[in-house]
């Protein structure tokens, strides 16, 4: 059962694919792997940088307005390839009310009542956020933003915690169970196209999921993958 708390806080579970190619294992979806792996590395924080991100205020969300969340890089590539992709990576950073730090949760975890957390979202293109959860009932509802005014860009290359706010958490539930959180990155770039369709990639590892989309010139990035999250 899910409850939706004053500091956004709600009931979540470990993850689960929302696309997965049928090539997943071979060498083309590994290079794919890998080239995003050595992007994503040098720029997740850890350790001391990590707590300092989460007490920067708005974790790292561009403001609407913010000329670096309307630039647009270019595509990540594959070494010695034609191929051109976009990527965003997840991970789940608990927070200890003892030691007022967080750290990395396990993605195969299984979570206790009432921990407190954020979502990590670092993407290779500037994009708005969005989250929903599907509660054990399998009723869908946004969670973030709860206002439709409030968005968070991400600036491509820039590492964000959702929610962002430095004493806004999402919270399991005093109730076991589980739950799936929708996460949604889609290029908020006006410029006409419709978001892409294409398949998403999906990678795991074990302190986070990286999802990877090819891209389109007529079409604008839209990653999506989903959470299923434990709290026993």
């Amino acid at each position: 059962m899910m409850r939706l708390l004053m500091r956004l806080s709600f009931a979540l579970l470990a993850l689960l694919p929302m696309t997965w190619p049928a090539c997943a294992e071979d060498g083309a979806s590994r290079a794919l792997q890998q080239a995003f792996a050595q992007w994503e590395q040098p720029l997740l924080a850890t350790g001391a940088n990590l707590q300092q991100l989460a007490d920067g205020g708005n974790s790292g969300c561009a403001a609407a307005n913010a000329a670096e969340s309307n630039i647009r890089p270019a595509p990540l590539r594959v070494a010695q390839s034609e191929t051109r992709f976009h990527g965003v990576h997840l991970d789940l950073l608990v927070y200890d009310d003892a030691t007022k730090q967080f750290s990395i949760r396990p993605l195969d975890a299984i979570s206790a009542p009432g921990e407190r957390f954020k979502l990590r979202v670092l993407a290779s293109f500037a994009g708005e956020v969005t989250v929903d959860n599907i509660n054990p009932q399998w009723r869908r509802k946004r969670v973030y933003p709860l206002d439709a005014r409030e968005h968070c860009l991400l600036t491509a290359g820039k590492q964000v915690l959702i929610p962002p706010g430095r004493d806004e958490f999402f919270q399991f539930a005093a109730e076991a169970g589980e739950d799936r959180l929708i996460v949604s990155v889609q290029d908020a770039s006006a410029e006409g196209k419709g978001h892409s369709q294409a398949k998403v990639y999906r990678f795991e590892n074990p302190d986070g999921v990286d999802l990877l989309q090819a891209v389109s010139f007529d079409t604008l990035t839209a990653i999506s993958g989903s959470l299923k999250l434990r709290h026993d």
